[in-house]
This record gives C-alpha cells, structure tokens and sequence, in this order.
C-alpha cells in the first residue's frame, strides 16, 4: 500500500543456460555475459508487461493482484472490493526481473560458423 492506495512489486528471477551460440559473440568474456543476462532481462520485462497490460484491456486479473492486495490488507480488500474492476485497470505494477546465465554450453566457434568460412 502507498498512501492508502495498492501496489504490485513483481519480482522475477531466472537462471538460464546457453547451449550453443551461431553468431560471433565470446562466451568466455564476462562482459558478454553481462550484456546477455541484460538483454534477456529487457526482453523478459517487456514479455510480462505486455501480459499485464493485455489482463487489463480484457478486465481480467489473472495474476490474482486482488487475492495479493487481500492478503496484504483484508481491510482495504473489504472496502474495495465492489470496484475491483476499475482499481486494477490502473493498479501500478512494478517489475523488477533479474537474469544470471549459470551454464554455458558450446563456447567455441560452432560447426555451422566453421562451415560458412
């Protein structure tokens, strides 16, 4: 709750593995890494924020935000639950998404980069 009103904090943590690269990008170099896990977390928040953003347009709190805010705070649930509806079209979510590449697969030169050279 923030002045009285509910908000979403939606935390997301993946760990994600790279079985094989076919493009000139060096896995051994951290900062390829680096720059892989912010991509994917870009590519991941627009991906649930997209999702969100879809609920809304069809009146649809799949997520269970209401059951969250419920949880939180029966009694503002209790109060508000009549105009659900139009509370969670702008209801604000926050997504905070975080990436760690744990395992890499094929770091070399792959067999179909070999065979265009």
């Amino acid at each position: 709750m923030d002045n009285g009103n509910p908000q979403i904090f939606l935390d997301v943590f993946l760990e994600d593995d790279v079985g094989e690269v076919q493009c000139k990008i060096d896995l051994i170099d951290p900062q390829s890494i680096d720059k892989l896990e912010k991509i994917a977390q870009k590519e991941v928040e627009a991906i649930i924020e997209s999702a969100i953003q879809k609920a809304k347009k069809y009146d649809a709190d799949i997520f269970g935000f209401g059951e969250a805010i419920y949880r939180a705070d029966p009694k503002y649930w209790n109060k508000n639950k009549d105009n659900w509806k139009e509370q969670f079209l702008d209801l604000p979510v926050h997504v905070n998404t975080q990436v760690k590449i744990r395992r890499l697969g094929t770091v070399s030169d792959s067999l179909v980069q070999k065979t265009k050279e």
